[in-house]
């Protein structure tokens, strides 16, 4: 018996020593951090995959894979159509296809960065309207009423009927094209420093509109601003109707001011993609 309790003896102590090194042991363990297991994407659903919905879709993954920081997104685009672009896209007329109809947003103008930017990060051909190759006008510009033109701009490139054209623009509508072209320069440079730091980028997009005034643009209708800028009238009937409705496909009346005041831009720095949109 006491051999055997003299053998015993190590052998307990050799296991109270292997239970309590095990316990230390587990004390002392620490999980590695691990960011790429622990850390999930953040998950982004936008509602709408038209100009809007599929233009913030492709910032924040744009600007998520430039960031400095080490995050994801997990983005979802909610669409009903089959297609993305909502209202710019292009149709059939009478369902033959050598009549294509573009049903909207077809032209947009070089101060729109993000825009102008997609044509040369894309490839996409860029041209001005005065510079398609369709057919010959003598008038570069025409505004029809239902009955006649009330207004043509001449396609020459002689700087006197360029002048020319300005006289007669003035004499018809008086001083309201140029009350216009201030107000849609002021409304753009507001805009325009929402692109640059130290404004961009911002967190709250209520804040930066206040912060740079766009708020008192966008805060009354098209017809009620021209009229209260003194550019009411034949000119805002005529000129800023045909171009809200034709880059925007809205009138005056239910357009906010940003948009009435932008649609009146310089033809020339007007641009399309060729070929159109699908």
């Amino acid at each position: 018996m006491r051999f055997l309790q003299t053998l015993t003896q190590p052998v307990v102590l050799l296991q109270v020593l292997v239970l309590a090194s095990t316990g230390l042991a587990k004390e002392a363990q620490v999980p590695l951090s691990s960011d790429t297991h622990s850390r999930q994407p953040h998950r982004v659903a936008i509602i709408g995959g038209g100009a809007g919905g599929s233009s913030a879709a492709y910032h924040l993954q744009h600007f998520a894979d430039q960031s400095e920081h080490d995050f994801s997104l997990d983005i979802t685009l909610y669409e009903k159509e089959l297609r993305v672009g909502g209202r710019t896209t292009t149709v059939n007329a009478f369902d033959d296809p050598a009549f294509p109809v573009e049903l909207g947003g077809s032209i947009f103008v070089k101060a729109n960065h993000i825009l102008y930017n997609f044509t040369r990060d894309f490839g996409l051909d860029a041209t001005s309207r005065s510079s398609r190759e369709e057919g010959h006008s003598d008038y570069d510009l025409g505004v029809w009423d239902g009955e006649q033109f009330v207004f043509k701009q001449s396609s020459s490139d002689s700087r006197w009927q360029g002048y020319w054209d300005i006289v007669k623009l003035l004499w018809k509508y008086g001083s309201a094209p140029i009350k216009i072209r201030n107000l849609t320069q002021a409304m753009l440079d507001k805009f325009l420093s929402v692109y640059d730091e130290p404004l961009f980028p911002f967190s709250s997009l209520t804040g930066i509109i206040e912060q740079t005034g766009l708020i008192d643009d966008i805060s009354l209708d098209g017809k009620t601003m021209l009229e209260a800028k003194g550019a009411g009238g034949a000119f805002a009937n005529d000129i800023v109707q045909a171009s809200t409705r034709v880059m925007c496909r809205a009138t005056p009346p239910r357009d906010h001011r940003s948009r009435a005041s932008s649609g009146h831009q310089r033809h020339s720095s007007i641009f399309l993609c060729r070929p159109p949109h699908w």
